[in-house]
């Protein structure tokens, strides 16, 4: 599969593609496409369409065609699936209808929607007016104050609050932002169908201001330090209280790395958020709206040390300890390459992926801590040459028989791999699954895993309903979450309303909890946090998956795989649906402004 477009590979192909042993045509600037079209041409098709288009996608933001980036139409291969009309000159799907919808076994629409919502309900800071969750208003608008170098302030407000707590850990935040972005671009197509994309946007845009402002950059625009953690694990733990009635003078540290204390981990996380992000602002003419996107800077350090960012915090350790630094920097690495298109990413991560045998060996999950299977997979997305199968492959095998090692299918069918919020381990194996079912002749063989994880998690289980708060009609009411168990901003708290029994008075719409046991038991408890507790990653990848269900489901066309990569090739990405899907040829040529940072990646 191409990094830059797709085509059916039943259908004839467009002139710029060639099939094995032809000679692959010119393909630079529009201008030169076919050898003969003359600047006429070319401004009136870039008139026509464009790599998206999406109205009203922020009140300030004009419909503007961007010269630089230009879809080409396949001739003939105007088309209409389910939920989306395609025809030269006009660009995006239709809304989903209310029929589409109703032919689908579940509303992946809906759970798309409140899981966005989840995310608003995370939110720390200053809240926008547009603030939808009702229950939530400002909160620790101080963060950082007075904790940076020689007691000046570094400002660390803002950001989302990682679970039930009102912890800010940067370590699952970015690996958090990198995976929403992944389904974001992978299925871009089902967000702006469900009319979502415009709240995703913003989703990254509130996260990704955090990342920047807890990298530390010096005059020169190198990264000196990464903040990793705001708040005192201990303390914050040991009340129940919403995060609007903590008080200034309260326990509030930082923590971070730098030189002296490395994080080889963390930094590469930051920089795969950052390509990935800037991937979705570059596809969605949002720039502008990222301000820092404008300095379009690369910014590069290197040191001998070689450290986990755990090791180096050791206050983060109880929660999200690092177990190698490696499958961060080939993750990195990858997603640099992705954004950028500059070759010497990807020979870099390409290396070490064969050099390091830590890619070598079984991996049972991809998680925050555990990227192995994902850089099988994005690797398969971006290479170009023979190497794709030896990335796909290994996933594949995983995806038809996931479970081994440790790792083992309930009775009910949930793969289960860790007692620990098994859900959001099922989950993300299963958008994984779900995306490289594209590179198989035989696609059901490997996404049919994916849909019994979907299955399973919104109503073919034990629990006899959805395990997603506020979708079906039986769901979680006792979340683990002290924000929506509390009775709401400036309004007393406390043990009282982790230990009763009613519902949380606030409805955490969207969120995943953790999920049951190895015997598929659950148990509705607040106060059970293994099974109850929620958290950013659990509904990152889970929210991609909802997406793939949609594309699946009703959209049923061959997916782009968005990049800055150039000189495409040609591509053997399988499609949806039946053989009768039209082709579809999006070859993007563009200027890429993008933040990015590589720091103690060696």
């Amino acid at each position: 599969m191409d990094p830059n477009f797709s085509y059916d590979p039943g259908q004839p192909p467009p002139p710029e593609i060639v099939e094995e042993g032809g000679e692959e045509d010119s393909v630079g600037d529009a201008d030169n496409d076919e050898g003969e079209t003359d600047e006429k041409e070319v401004k009136e098709k870039e008139t026509k369409v464009t790599s998206v288009i999406i109205p009203g996608l922020r009140e300030e933001l004009e419909d503007k065609v961007v010269e630089e980036e230009v879809v080409e139409c396949v001739e003939n291969a105007n088309s209409t699936t389910n939920g989306t009309e395609t025809t030269c000159g006009e660009v995006g799907p239709t809304p989903f209808s209310d029929s589409d919808i109703k032919e689908l076994k579940y509303n992946y629409k809906e759970i798309l929607q409140k899981s966005i919502l989840f995310y608003e309900a995370q939110r720390s800071g200053k809240l926008p007016e547009k603030n939808r969750i009702p229950w939530r208003k400002d909160s620790c608008l101080w963060d950082g104050e007075g904790k940076g170098v020689n007691g000046t302030d570094v400002d660390l407000t803002g950001g989302y609050y990682d679970a039930g707590d009102n912890l800010k850990f940067g370590f699952p935040l970015s690996f958090s932002l990198t995976t929403l972005a992944w389904g974001a671009l992978h299925y871009w197509d089902a967000y702006v169908a469900a009319e979502e994309m415009n709240n995703m946007i913003d989703l990254l845009l509130w996260g990704g201001a955090w990342l920047e402002k807890a990298t530390i950059l010096d005059s020169k625009g190198i990264v000196q330090a990464i903040y990793v953690l705001v708040g005192d694990p201990e303390y914050d733990h040991g009340i129940w209280d919403g995060p609007e009635n903590i008080k200034k003078e309260m326990p509030r540290p930082v923590y971070k790395v730098n030189l002296e204390k490395a994080g080889t981990d963390v930094a590469a996380d930051y920089a795969a958020a950052f390509a990935a992000m800037g991937l979705v602002y570059k596809k969605a003419e949002e720039k502008e709206l990222f301000k820092n996107d404008e300095r379009n800077r690369t910014s590069s350090g290197t040191t001998e040390f070689r450290d986990k960012y755990s090791d180096s915090v050791p206050e983060v350790a109880v929660y999200y300890k690092s177990s190698d630094y490696r499958d961060e920097v080939v993750w990195g690495g990858i997603w640099l390459y992705r954004a950028t298109g500059k070759m010497s990413y990807y020979e870099l991560a390409k290396k070490r992926y064969y050099n390091w045998d830590h890619f070598q060996s079984f991996a049972n999950m991809f998680s925050w801590d555990n990227k192995v299977l994902g850089c099988q997979l994005l690797l398969a997305q971006v290479t170009r040459d023979d190497l794709r199968e030896n990335y796909i492959d290994p996933l594949h095998t995983y995806c038809k028989k996931p479970d081994k090692g440790e790792a083992k299918f309930t009775e009910k069918g949930l793969l289960f791999i860790m007692k620990w919020a098994p859900l959001r381990y099922a989950a993300n194996s299963a958008f994984l699954c779900l995306m490289a079912s594209e590179y198989s002749s035989r696609p059901d063989s490997i996404s049919d895993f994916a849909v019994d994880q979907v299955n399973y998690i919104l109503g073919e289980n034990k629990f006899g309903g959805s395990f997603v708060i506020g979708y079906g009609k039986k769901y979680p009411t006792r979340p683990h979450h002290r924000a929506s168990s509390c009775p709401g901003p400036g309004k007393p708290c406390g043990d009282n309303y982790l230990n009763r029994n009613d519902a949380n008075p606030n409805l955490l719409l969207g969120a995943l909890v953790g999920g049951p046991d190895s015997e598929d038991n659950f148990k509705d408890d607040r106060k059970d946090y293994i099974q109850n507790e929620v958290a950013l990653d659990y509904n990152a990848a889970f929210q991609g998956l909802m997406a793939g269900m949609l594309h699946k489901e009703l959209i049923k066309k061959p997916i782009e795989v968005y990049s800055n990569i150039k000189n495409p090739m040609s591509t053997n990405q399988k499609s949806y649906g039946s053989s009768s899907s039209k082709s579809s040829y999006n070859f993007i040529i563009s200027s890429s402004s993008i933040f990015l940072f590589v720091f103690l990646i060696i």
